[in-house]
């Protein structure tokens, strides 16, 4: 019986899917499946070959320096056609994490890995020093939080929008993607002064986290949730057109 041995895409097909990387969350799959063909994707535009395991440490060392300097334009052009998403050299922390997933799928192939290789380490921390601080946004304070609000219309959008704006401002922290997914049974009015409880999904944590609001401006929200609740039918936070 002839045996056909599987390819290297097979083969890491098999190890995202199998016992030690097979049970990540929704969103770490999809980053790790984007990082990976980015990768692969990068090698064969630079002249480096198709996909194979383990990768070299020249590779590794290759596409750092490729990404913190500038990539050559035919090498970029391709990539911008593969749907790159951004132009330019890439910040440190999305190499680091591109390398991160490579060392997981070597380790699930259980294939020796240069990518933890000390030289990368400290080459990328020597970027990381020169890289420009990121600029800090103006948290959105209270008055202006009131002037956006009160812009929104009284439609069935502009319902949505300000349901989105007092929750967020209520619950505080959540990020975008968390504020986003919730919907109106995520919300809940508590006993104790009318006060919120929003539940969002993080994540790499499926069972959630809880934020309860604090009681300023709670009658506005609280009567923004009895509306919510009262057209829920016609207008459940999720799924609705922006």
């Amino acid at each position: 019986m002839n045996h056909v041995n599987p390819t290297p895409r097979q083969r890491r097909e098999a190890a995202l899917n199998g016992p030690l990387l097979g049970h990540a969350c929704a969103n770490t799959e999809r980053a790790r499946r984007r990082d990976i063909a980015y990768f692969w994707a990068w090698c064969e535009a630079a002249g480096l070959g198709g996909e194979n395991y383990p990768v070299d440490y020249a590779i590794l060392a290759q596409f750092v320096e490729n990404h913190l300097t500038a990539l050559a334009p035919e090498v970029h052009q391709q990539l911008l056609d593969r749907d790159k998403r951004r132009k330019g050299a890439l910040r440190v922390g999305t190499i680091r994490r591109m390398l991160s997933t490579l060392s997981v799928v070597h380790l699930a192939l259980d294939e020796p890995s240069a990518c933890r290789d000390p030289r990368l380490h400290y080459r990328l921390r020597a970027a990381k020093r020169q890289e420009a601080a990121p600029r800090k946004r103006r948290a959105l304070t209270r008055d202006l939080l009131e002037l956006v609000v009160d812009a929104c219309g009284d439609d069935a959008r502009g319902l949505r929008d300000r349901a989105i704006l007092l929750v967020g401002w209520a619950a505080g922290g959540l990020r975008r993607s968390e504020l986003c997914a919730l919907d109106i049974e995520s919300v809940r009015r508590t006993a104790d002064g009318g006060r919120l409880c929003a539940q969002a999904h993080e994540h790499e944590n499926p069972g959630g986290r809880h934020r309860t609001a604090p009681p300023r401006a709670s009658s506005r929200r609280t009567s923004l949730m009895d509306e919510c609740q009262a057209r829920q039918r016609r207008l459940p936070l999720r799924g609705h057109p922006p």
